[in-house]
């Protein structure tokens, strides 16, 4: 029987279909100076991993920031964030309760 070592191969996973591997790190697509934004990124994760931390949301605006200060651009336009009209539902009429009305009482001060 041959038996096979069994290599354990580093692997980096695939980027995105919108990604594409610059340097070791995964770049959007609509980075203009690609070079530059891994750099910067490479940068942000050293010192995320340096504190334990996890990747997320503030660590990805902290890179685009870091970035655009750095003279970067994207290309294409800002997406803007428009809600869609929904179709009216149908109110339900409701039976209105009428509330009693407290009356407040003013005290009158003297003087």
């Amino acid at each position: 029987m041959a038996t096979r070592k069994s290599r354990k191969r580093s692997k980096k996973r695939s980027c995105k279909k919108t990604h594409k591997r610059v340097s070791g790190e995964c770049i959007p697509n609509n980075v203009r100076n690609k070079a530059l934004y891994a750099r910067i990124k490479k940068k942000i994760k050293r010192r995320v991993k340096k504190k334990g931390q996890r990747w997320g949301a503030y660590t990805s605006g902290n890179l685009v920031q870091a970035y655009k200060r750095a003279g970067g651009k994207y290309s294409g336009r800002k997406k803007s964030f428009i809600r869609r009209k929904s179709k009216k539902r149908k109110s339900k009429k409701r039976k209105s309760k009428k509330r009693k009305s407290k009356k407040r009482k003013s005290k009158k001060r003297r003087k």
